[in-house]
């Protein structure tokens, strides 16, 4: 072993040492005249050996610098130094990571791990720091290319990097969130999880403490992610010819991660949603895991505002508008945490003066910073963070090139052609005058998707001669320009004027249609069986069909048969009356909107449906409104699209404004009820108080009891909220009263789960459970799933509050597989939240923590701003009993503040009842007494609450009247009381 240990040193030290050095290195314990007599006997066995590597004199030894020996240290080092470590900190280029990869594989273990010298000290005690010091070299490498690699997208190699980093520092947390987004980057987020989890255990078992929150914050984050990341990509019938080196291109700069905003610009017809949709299609096949939040196609060309088109990202993405403030800003803060790529499709229409929409897109680059932003536009945004992508047509070669076939120009036409006529070739008969066309059409991918539909009737010799006859689509702004580029509008005239007159009718009535049309909607609006002409219209590619049996026109083609259409003002008015009359009928089949099937017949027909009212409201078909308004109502509200509900109704209440139809007054008193209940479920209670005042003044004049009673639900809710709950409970009374008087079963069960909810509140538990057992009966009786599983679930709250926890779960339990099946995401957020609460109070505060977080994560996401308030005062209550106590502040304050933005009154005070419990834990006693004086007396707090307090009063010397005649006014006492528990902040 002293051989060994000797020949080791001198490899490592790179100059001559002395004899009397390494003698004392290897034996320490020896005397110096032992030690050398033992060095000089060691390199008689060396010299046979390796004699060729050492130099030797008197009084030095060293390893020769000239022999052909390979030391593995010395290379590691000097790959590390050439790179400029361990000082690194620009990035890494592909060449260079390359050269760290093959520099870190000679990293094969610890330096000399299980070697060793038992009389040698010295040579131990400098093994170690020499295993130290390499070891942190290495780290710095694995830990430069691990980063390298999640930033580039190589994933796997990343991964195998990160194990080196965490087997060299086990406790890393940086080595631990790198390895849990590579494992998210890769689709496994149950490793991604259980690294956490790993890290977890050992840091308690071992050192006794908990991880960084950043660590657990990403954990927390990665667990309300969807795995694989969604892909919202339109899926097309043909494969895409050509552009391979536009893709790449996009693709490559789309990968870079300064690159935030592309637009890609191109006259209309070029190809650019076709394109967009295709590099990201690649992009996400070549890093899938590089959104995670996923990729979303947004098509805009039916939004002409800023506000349309927030309404069409937040459907795209599946995010629902659900408080006070603005759609803008909710999506932007949505925004804020999301990790997704974006494309938005036809963009230019939102580029005028006045629009907003510009706007938005710098508030999502200055504010979203893991949001890129993917555009086709047909004019540049003119913004410094853009990327412009400029588009032309495809190249189109003259007939004498090299393999002329094979361009992409011809290999589209040939595509589309032979989707008409599959005989047709590109022979030498044929291909100088497909070229010929495509060369017209300037390689315009429309033109020639158009033009080639004709071969079916002529031949390419005389699509040439037609489309020659006028080339205006190709008028171009350059100067330069080759002569007879004119205009697209050629291609669409030609294709017009070919279609025999009944067809030219028939299109023209199609382009009334917003967002696409079933088949039966086109048999309605032509009046006779429209199958054979859609096939015809889609052979001859005017129209689109789509993966899902519905059928579109394309965007351009649709502004010029609109045009057709309405240039013959009678034609149109016929029409649009029609249309209205379809998609009013198809809303009175739908029920009550609110099953799954009804809401998966709507959601693709918003779009008309919302046309039909329009057209309905401006021809005063006052009655027909008044039958589908419920339908609309169910729809928005279980889809919990309240923003969208509100605002379509309130467009309506504006067009008929000035109708003197009989039953007008009815239909606003309606539609400002239903209002009314959108802006209550957003916490936007002066809206609905205003709505349902004005509502009130409508129903004076008639005499409609279920109409009222409608009414007098939503100001019972209204009140509920502001914490009256014997006004509530009165005016649910009467409410149910004249439900029952018109022998309405739906009414009276709504009256009288809502009548259960007050009692509860206000402590009244017997009477409560009655309610909700004749509220549970009656759903049941109407097999009304939805109502009793929302009925069940406040039979969960009222069991939990008798202190009866197992029928609370079982309730819990019930209610949650109704909701689930149903798809009803605002009740299956609602349960999991309650039964969050429930597990809290069981005494189980991990999976208490889980249900809340995640009740908390889908209330985000469907935008229920008091469902988020109740989500965060629970993981409040789940911090304060596990002594989390600056945890369970920040999530009170955070819960205050949203039910006091949305001012509903209970939940204030139920919040302001757990930050007393929470003063009283951590000794601020004055502020305590504070709080208690303010809120015993009050009588808007609930039951429950109120039981808290006096739990915390039974702890204190604070005698206190809780029956006062009059307490002090609410609004006043509360805002001081907000401003003090702010204060005692950590």
């Amino acid at each position: 072993r002293a051989a060994e240990a000797l020949f080791i040193y001198l490899a490592c030290q790179q100059k001559p040492v002395t004899r009397e050095k390494l003698a004392e290195l290897l034996w320490a314990d020896r005397s110096p005249t032992q030690s050398l007599t033992n060095l000089r006997t060691i390199l008689t066995a060396l010299r046979r050996e390796l004699d060729e590597h050492l130099i030797i004199t008197h009084d030095t030894l060293a390893f020769n610098p000239e022999s052909n020996a390979l030391i593995d240290i010395f290379e590691f080092e000097r790959g590390l130094k050439g790179l400029g470590f361990p000082d690194r900190s620009s990035p890494l280029t592909s060449t260079e990571l390359e050269t760290l990869r093959l520099t870190l594989d000679l990293y094969r273990g610890d330096f000399l791990d299980g070697f060793h010298l038992r009389d040698g000290l010295g040579f131990e005690e400098w093994s170690i720091l020499e295993r130290e010091r390499l070891k942190r070299l290495a780290r710095d490498g694995f830990r430069a290319y691990t980063h390298a690699c999640l930033a580039g997208g190589l994933y796997a190699q990343g991964l195998t990097s990160a194990s080196s980093w965490l087997r060299l520092d086990p406790y890393d947390e940086e080595a631990c969130r790198a390895q849990m987004w590579l494992f998210m980057r890769t689709g496994q987020r149950t490793a991604a999880l259980q690294t956490y989890q790993t890290l977890k255990k050992k840091l308690a078992d071992e050192l006794n403490v908990p991880p960084a929150s950043a660590t657990t914050e990403l954990y927390r984050r990665f667990q309300t992610i969807e795995v694989p990341p969604a892909i919202h990509l339109p899926a097309y019938v043909t494969e895409f010819v050509g552009r391979e080196e536009e893709i790449a291109e996009m693709e490559e700069k789309l990968s870079m991660p300064g690159t935030r905003l592309m637009t890609v610009t191109g006259a209309g017809g070029m190809g650019k949603t076709r394109l967009s949709v295709e590099a990201a299609r690649l992009l996400a096949s070549k890093r899938p895991g590089g959104f995670l939040h996923g990729i979303h196609f947004i098509p805009l060309e039916m939004s002409s505002s800023s506000d349309e088109m927030i309404a069409r990202i937040a459907e795209g993405i599946g995010f629902s508008f659900h408080g006070s403030d603005s759609p803008n800003a909710q999506l932007l803060e949505h925004l804020r945490e999301q990790e997704m790529l974006l494309l938005l499709d036809n963009f230019e229409q939102l580029l005028g003066e006045g629009n907003d929409a510009l706007a938005f897109i710098v508030g999502v680059l200055r504010n979203a910073p893991a949001v890129k932003l993917l555009i086709t536009s047909r004019e540049r945004l003119n913004l410094y963070e853009e990327t412009v992508f400029d588009l032309a047509g495809l190249d189109v070669p003259a007939a004498d090139s090299s393999q002329p076939e094979d361009s992409g120009a011809a290999m589209l036409f040939l595509q589309n052609a032979q989707r008409v006529r599959r005989d047709f070739v590109l022979s030498s008969v044929t291909l100088p005058d497909v070229l010929r066309i495509c060369q017209l059409v300037d390689g315009a991918p429309l033109a020639i998707e158009l033009a080639s539909a004709w071969v079916r009737h002529f031949a390419p010799a005389q699509i040439v001669s037609q489309i020659q006859s006028d080339l205006d689509f190709l008028q171009s702004p350059f100067s330069n320009a080759p002569a007879g580029h004119r205009s697209l509008r050629a291609v669409f005239e030609r294709s017009w004027l070919l279609l025999e007159p009944q067809e030219q009718n028939a299109f023209a009535l199609l382009s009334i249609f917003r967002g696409g049309f079933t088949p039966e909607a086109a048999d309605a609006l032509l009046g006779e069986p429209a199958q054979p002409l859609l096939v015809d219209l889609t052979d001859q590619s005017l129209l689109q069909r789509n993966a899902d049996g519905r059928y579109d026109i394309h965007p351009l083609l649709k502004q010029y048969t609109f045009e057709k259409l309405s240039s013959q003002q009678e034609w149109l008015k016929n029409a649009s009356a029609r249309h209205t009359s379809f998609y009013l009928t198809f809303l009175t089949r739908q029920g009550d909107g609110e099953s799954p099937q009804e809401r998966a017949a709507i959601r693709p027909e918003l779009d008309n449906i919302r046309l039909a009212w329009e057209s309905a409201a401006r021809e005063d078909r006052i009655s027909e409104l008044e039958q589908t308004a419920g339908t609309l109502h169910g729809f928005f509200s279980i889809q919990s699209w309240f923003e969208e509900g509100a605002a379509l109704f309130q467009h309506i209440l504006t067009l008929i404004e000035t109708s003197s139809h009989a039953n007008a007054d009815g239909l606003r008193c309606d539609l400002l009820g239903r209002n009314a209940r959108m802006h209550i479920q957003i916490g936007q209670l002066e809206k609905a108080r205003s709505d349902l005042k004005q509502a009130q003044i409508y129903l004076e004049g008639m005499n409609d009891p279920s109409r009222r009673a409608r009414v007098l639900d939503s100001l019972a809710i209204n009140s509920y909220y502001a914490g009256d709950y014997p006004q509530a409970t009165a005016l649910a009374l009467e409410s149910l009263a004249l439900s029952d008087s018109m022998n309405n079963a739906d009414g009276a069960a709504f009256s009288l789960n809502f009548l259960g909810s007050c009692a509860k509140a206000a402590g009244d538990f017997a009477k409560s459970h009655e309610y909700f057992e004749r509220a549970v009966s009656a759903y049941r009786a109407m097999k009304d799933e939805i109502g009793a599983a929302m009925v069940m679930n406040n039979l969960g709250n009222l069991s939990q509050a008798q202190g009866d926890l197992q029928a609370a779960q079982t309730y819990y339990v019930d209610a949650s597989v109704i909701l689930k099946a149903q798809d009803h995401a605002h009740g299956a957020a609602t349960t999991l939240t309650n039964a969050g609460k429930l597990a809290l109070k069981r005494g189980q505060l991990d999976q208490a923590r889980a249900l809340l977080e995640e009740g908390l994560s889908m209330k985000r996401h469907i935008n229920d701003k008091r469902g988020e308030a109740v989500a965060l005062a629970g993981l409040g209550d789940v911090a304060m009993f596990t002594d989390r106590l600056e945890e369970a502040h920040q999530h009170f304050q955070m819960a205050l503040e949203i039910a006091n933005r949305i001012g509903d009154i209970q939940l204030v005070l139920d919040i302001l009842a757990a930050i007393t419990q929470l003063n009283e834990m951590r000794g601020h006693t004055q502020l305590t007494k504070r709080l208690l004086g303010f809120l015993l007396v009050r009588p808007e707090i609930s039951e429950e609450s109120r039981q808290r307090l006096r739990d915390v009063q039974s702890g204190m010397d604070v005698p206190l009247d809780e029956q006062q005649d009059s307490p002090p006014d609410l609004e006043d006492e509360l805002n001081q009381i907000l401003q003090e528990t702010n204060a005692h902040s950590f």
